[in-house]
């Protein structure tokens, strides 16, 4: 906020994220690079041309060797050539398709959190108790206040 005060553009995030510099911006060349090259021995072939690596795609890309619409049609077809098999999967298999279907059917539904606390009634084998431990996330202080509130959801 004190940034953008003082008139500069706020980041929001965006710049302060990336991992590595990346001056280009371009989506496409991201996908070829972390999705299409991440899979052992991958290739990518794109206006007739075979690349076996990122930066060769790169190369041609800022060179005009390769366009931006010969990027992205090879691009497609790249990712739909490794969704394929997990599309065929769940229209094949009839576990899987069940369990999409029934994951389509979720989705569908207008579902609304539950309020206020909620006991899981457990069955027990054999009549044995059944332990949970509930915990705040790790850190190097628990502010009494958590703790107090965790002891009385255990209550």
């Amino acid at each position: 906020a004190a940034a953008a005060a003082a008139g500069e553009e706020e980041d929001a995030g965006k710049e302060s994220m990336q991992l590595v510099r990346d001056d280009l911006k371009n989506p496409c060349l991201d996908y070829v690079h972390h999705i299409i090259f991440c899979v052992p021995g991958a290739t990518f072939t794109a206006q007739g041309k075979d690349y076996t690596g990122f930066e060769a795609v790169k190369e041609d890309f800022l060179s005009g060797a390769l366009s931006e619409e010969g990027l992205k049609t090879a691009l497609e077809v790249a990712v739909n050539k490794l969704l394929d098999p997990v599309r065929r999967h769940f229209k094949e298999d009839e576990t899987a398709k069940a369990i999409l279907e029934q994951v389509m059917g979720w989705k569908k539904e207008a579902l609304v959190p539950p309020r206020g606390l909620k006991r899981a009634a457990l069955a027990t084998p054999a009549g044995k108790p059944v332990c949970a431990v509930f915990a705040p996330p790790a850190s190097a202080e628990v502010p009494l206040g958590a703790a107090v509130s965790l002891a009385r959801l255990l209550e």
